[in-house]
């Protein structure tokens, strides 16, 4: 798809624009697959629209081509090389073929190894038009979770912290309080929302007890992030909040969980320096579990382990 760059027109960027903000809508829901959004434009107009469904629901372009009364001939703009493979929907660059579809501009390839160029490949066999790379850069900030894990193994991650001007995180006796504003604490709950998991340590649970979960104003469907807690001894309050909800519990090998517990109970290695879990194997283990993205919400401790 890359030997010859195609000539992309600003009715073409103004479409894949649409299609880029139609994937929003999945954002909150779509993990593990990527959030894609699909239009269908016919004559200079968009006749059709869909984004990804929650997992085993349909991809955005089944959702689009249900809501075209007449698909054939029409243009697709999708942010994500349509699917070539049948896990539990079937393959999208199929059901394009059998629509009519005449065109379809694609942002990405998408870089899952079953899909990986064949769905264009696919489509050009059947006489479909394929172009691809437009708003490549918007797009892999879209899908950048799933791109993440896709190339490397590993999510996504983003650290929230909230400091003052010089610096602190909290006070010298470790008192903290909120030092943000409303419109600052709505985007931790949008970036919440929009994470697999949110990820911190025994300080904060013990210190602050909170829930962790996404409390959005939005018409979007929404699940909630996976609460994931690195205590390599086990040392957090055991009726703590996060542990009443879908949790993860990351310790070293040899300590000791009650039986019974709610939440669910892993193990990592030491850090390389013995102070805590080793980070890059909780990446590694998180990835394996098909998280995408993740955001840090803990101290200046982990925090900084982290970075």
């Amino acid at each position: 798809m890359r030997s010859n760059p195609p000539e992309f027109t600003d009715t073409d960027r103004r479409f894949m624009a649409r299609a880029i903000e139609v994937a929003g809508r999945a954002r909150y829901s779509a993990s593990p697959n990527p959030g894609v959004g699909c239009v269908l434009v016919r004559d200079g107009a968009i006749v059709a629209q869909g984004w990804t469904q929650p997992p085993g629901g349909a991809h955005a372009e089944i959702v689009a081509l249900k809501n075209c009364a007449e698909p054939a001939g029409t243009t697709a703009y999708v942010t994500l090389e349509p699917c070539a493979h049948t896990g539990r929907t079937g393959a999208c660059c199929d059901a394009l073929i059998r629509a009519g579809v005449s065109k379809v501009i694609a942002s990405l390839e998408d870089p899952f190894p079953h899909v990986s160029g064949k769905g264009f490949a696919r489509l050009q066999a059947a006489g479909v038009e394929v172009q691809a790379g437009l708003l490549e850069y918007q797009a892999r900030t879209l899908h950048a979770g799933f791109m993440c894990r896709q190339l490397s193994g590993r999510p996504f991650v983003r650290l929230k912290v909230a400091a003052s001007l010089d610096g602190a995180t909290a006070l010298a006796n470790g008192t903290s309080k909120w030092i943000t504003c409303d419109a600052a604490r709505a985007d931790v709950h949008e970036l919440r929302g929009a994470s697999d998991v949110v990820v911190t340590g025994a300080g904060t649970i013990t210190a602050d007890d909170p829930m962790l979960t996404a409390r959005l104003e939005s018409d979007l469907t929404l699940t909630q992030p996976r609460a994931v807690v690195l205590d390599s001894k086990f040392r957090s309050p055991g009726e703590s909040n996060v542990f009443k909800r879908d949790s993860l519990l990351y310790t070293l090998p040899d300590t000791q969980v009650t039986e019974g517990a709610a939440f669910e109970h892993a193990t990592l290695p030491a850090s390389p320096d013995s102070t805590g879990l080793d980070l890059g194997a909780l990446l590694d283990d998180l990835g394996k579990r098909d998280v995408n993205d993740v955001l840090i919400e803990a101290g200046a401790q982990l925090g900084g382990a982290f970075i």
